[in-house]
């Protein structure tokens, strides 16, 4: 079947490369239930209607961690949901952009 391997309790790592001057390794656990989602999932649809942002909206995002110039997503799909702004020693997420999905 499309999802015959079972990667329930999965560990993996997610590795984006941003603007440039960084880039970001996120750690994962693959949850039990992710073959519903998966299967319900087009990805290539989702990822099809991207947001262009203007270059003013981008170094909003980037130098003040503010979505206030962020247009939302009010349509079924991903968005950013919150940046981070923790840079401490046992903790950073400067920067990080945490993603929402709307099931609308």
């Amino acid at each position: 079947g499309t999802l015959s391997l079972d990667l329930s309790g999965s560990k993996m790592v997610a590795i984006g490369y941003g603007s440039g001057d960084a880039s970001e390794a996120i750690p994962m656990t693959v949850q039990p239930e992710y073959r519903k989602y998966a299967l319900r999932s087009n990805v290539s649809k989702l990822l099809s209607s991207p947001i262009s942002l203007t270059k003013e909206q981008y170094e909003d995002i980037h130098d003040t961690r503010s979505l206030a110039s962020y247009p939302r997503h009010t349509e079924r799909g991903f968005f950013i949901e919150t940046v981070g702004t923790r840079m401490e020693p046992a903790f950073q997420d400067l920067g990080v952009e945490y993603y929402g999905y709307a099931h609308c």
